[in-house]
């Protein structure tokens, strides 16, 4: 995100986690937000710089962090190559 802000004039968003805080404001308080990510572990590493990238703070209660790692055919993801 930084990297792209700084070589080109227009608006760019390079991960759909940005979208965290407007997904946010636009549901209740009591509402929960699921965020489906290859690694949890590789997400939660993540935290800070999703903070001061996004404007979104991942550690949250209602952000539910959930690895789709264990899913048939997913492993491919983590491994770099084409999933099934």
């Amino acid at each position: 995100q930084k990297y792209a802000r700084q070589h080109i004039s227009v608006p760019v968003i390079m991960s759909s986690l940005c979208q965290l805080p407007t997904i946010a404001c636009s549901l209740s308080t009591e509402e929960d937000i699921i965020i489906l990510t290859a690694s949890e572990k590789d997400l939660d590493v993540m935290r800070d710089l999703i903070r001061s990238e996004c404007s979104a703070n991942i550690g949250d209660n209602r952000f539910n962090i959930v690895g789709a790692g264990s899913v048939p055919g997913f492993e491919a993801v983590n491994l770099g190559n084409k999933g099934d």
